[in-house]
């Protein structure tokens, strides 16, 4: 199972909503959000117990997406869920990218009422490990491209912040 980082500064953590989960949702300026992950080396029962954790901790927050630093866990692996279609992946990496780019407003569960105009490519191909470590390649578009480029820069210790643009006020309030 991924080692936990500990850190009980609530002002660094707010409690996740929900019943049936310990995890602690992560927001900015907890370290842990700028970590560079480690790979996933145990695929047992404790993971996949997580993995049902922060899929209710997503699903609380009203979340798409949700990295392993997220919820305390300096571990490459994120869930994410969009339309009742669930994605776990572990140690993920990037095959390819299209030319082609959108940019558009997105949010993060760890940077609690921020909007940013971000630039990704539309269309990529990832490979990872599901959570019994069976190795698996995807190719996503639209939305989907998108969640799995914000989760894996979690990954990296990358935030929305660092790479996106500021939304006016007006377009903000339009984005849902």
């Amino acid at each position: 199972m991924p080692e936990t980082e500990q850190n009980n500064n609530t002002d660094q953590a707010q409690k996740a909503s929900g019943e049936g989960t310990s995890l602690v949702l992560r927001t900015l300026p907890d370290p842990i959000l700028r970590d560079q992950c480690r790979a996933v080396e145990k695929f047992d029962k404790k993971l996949r117990r997580l993995v049902k954790e922060m899929k209710a901790v997503m699903r609380n927050n009203d979340g798409i997406g949700l990295a392993g630093p997220q919820v305390g866990f300096s571990s490459q692996f994120f869930t994410a869920e969009i339309e009742e279609e669930f994605l776990f992946l572990a140690n993920p990496q990037l095959v390819e990218t299209s030319q082609t780019e959108d940019e558009l407003v997105e949010g993060c569960l760890s940077l609690p009422g921020r909007a940013l105009r971000v630039a990704r490519a539309s269309e990529i191909t990832v490979t990872g490990q599901d959570q019994k470590g069976k190795k698996k390649t995807l190719t996503l578009n639209g939305l989907w491209a998108r969640v799995v480029l914000h989760e894996m820069d979690h990954l990296r210790g990358v935030l929305i912040s660092d790479c996106g643009l500021p939304v006016p006020p007006a377009q903000e309030d339009n984005s849902g």
